[in-house]
């Protein structure tokens, strides 16, 4: 890590604003960072004994900060310390593939740390990602903390201490970690060649336009999903109308059931009266009409069942038929509310496509010559016309004098509508003294 921190330390465009140092150790490389020269040094060190030794030689007057936590990924008040013979290799995470690597390497406890989420730190310590940070993770088997892209939001500058394969217990490969920092919008701008095997230095460093590249990439996407489930409710909504049709038909075909029941009730009535009042001319006629009438009667019975039925099933399509007009006119609001985030989204996607354009030509202009030429228009205005004095004064005369008019004419207006009023109430109050006279 000594040549690739001297480089960059050498060949920095810009001074460092806070460098963040995690697995500081006892402090034995702290004039290497010195040589960087930030405004403020911070000192990550999970093992307490190693931060003892740290506090022992940092200089507060230089800016430089011990910080009593264990650095993360994730949001935990406390996290297990794996420890091992020799500090450096001190980890969250067990050892696997290192002890065949290291057979004399052997673990010496556990201890429980205080910890603290990367993005909880940044957003502490007021670290703005416009500013040159720059982060160290001197610290194998914790390679977990560049998952959390919050945190690194606020650094521009990288460097990762990792095996050159997985040695601790959920360790990725060099391509796993690489792809990762890409996503965050890191590219690899360097390596040690100096780092001892099994481990390999690399330095990763901010590139802005990747990470908006990435983000639209991420905008497309979404809005690609959203058009499909615009899609799908569409579908739906075809779905639905073809059932509420069927529904509709359903409830037609029940109405003129109704109906013929009821033609069919009202005409066995009028028999059944006409042969009640002809009832009385012969006793066997009698007989056989009264044995007529017990059988009318059974179907009239029948009859107002299955009326009533009819009814019934019409009251229940009516209200199936209100449920669903009730569900189609709250899938039209959703279709409305869906078609009009996927016209807003069509237009976002026209927008991205042109910056996607527009960042694809600039990296050819960038690996063509390098350098990108502004040019800038100063814009003139010819000052406004001014109006006289004299033009202004007798546009306001028109103004007020038409203003006096359109009152007094409503002042007439109230005035007729009141005189009119009073003959009209004293015509009423006559008419209601004279008895035995309506209005």
């Amino acid at each position: 890590m000594r040549t690739l921190i001297n480089a960059m330390a050498d060949t920095r465009p810009a001074p460092w604003n806070i460098v963040l140092v995690v697995g500081a150790g006892n402090g034995a490389q702290l004039p290497l960072f010195r040589r960087l020269e930030p405004s403020r040094l911070l000192l990550a060190e999970a093992d307490p004994e190693q931060r003892e030794l740290l506090n022992r030689v940092v200089d507060p007057s230089r800016g430089e900060e011990v910080l009593d936590v264990a650095v993360s990924a994730r949001d935990l008040s406390e996290v297990t310390l794996h420890l091992y013979g020799n500090p450096a290799f001190s980890s969250f995470g067990h050892a696997t593939q290192l002890l065949e690597i290291l057979p004399n390497l052997e673990p010496s406890g556990d201890v429980t740390v205080p910890s603290k989420a990367l993005r909880t730190l940044a957003s502490e310590l007021g670290l703005d990602g416009t500013q040159r940070n720059l982060l160290v993770l001197d610290a194998p088997g914790q390679l977990e903390l560049l998952w959390d892209a919050g945190g690194l939001a606020a650094f521009s500058d990288i460097v990762v201490k990792s095996g050159s394969q997985p040695l601790y217990e959920n360790d990725p490969d060099g391509n796993v970690l690489e792809f990762t920092l890409a996503e965050c919008g890191f590219e690899l701008v360097g390596s040690d060649p100096e780092a001892i095997y099994p481990f390999a230095i690399s330095a990763y460093r901010r590139n802005d336009a990747r990470l908006e590249l990435a983000n639209l990439r991420s905008t497309l996407s979404a809005a690609q999903q959203r058009a499909k489930s615009v899609a799908k409710l569409e579908a739906e909504l075809a779905g639905t109308r073809k059932r509420l049709a069927e529904e509709h038909s359903r409830i037609a075909r029940l109405e003129r059931q109704r109906e013929a029941l009821e033609k069919e009730k009202a005409g066995l009535a009028g028999e059944l009266d006409a042969r009640a009042a002809a009832g009385d001319s012969v006793a066997k006629q009698a007989e056989a009409q009264q044995k007529q009438l017990e059988h009318l009667k059974q179907r009239l019975n029948q009859l107002d069942d299955q009326l009533l039925n009819a009814r019934d099933a019409m009251a229940l399509a009516i209200r199936m038929q209100a449920l669903r007009e009730s569900d189609l006119e709250d899938l039209r609001k959703r279709y409305a509310e869906l078609h009009g985030v996927h016209q807003s989204q069509r237009a976002l996607l026209t927008k991205l496509s042109r910056r996607l354009v527009a960042a694809n030509e600039y990296f050819q202009q960038l690996a063509g010559s390098g350098m990108l030429a502004m040019e800038r228009a100063v814009v003139v205005e010819s000052p406004a016309p001014r109006i006289s004095a004299t033009k202004d004064a007798a546009v306001a005369k028109k103004i007020a004098r038409g203003r006096k008019a359109a009152h007094a004419k409503a002042v007439t207006g109230k005035a007729a509508g009141k005189a009119a009023k009073k003959p009209a109430k004293k015509a009423a109050k006559k008419a209601a003294r004279k008895p035995g006279k309506t209005r």
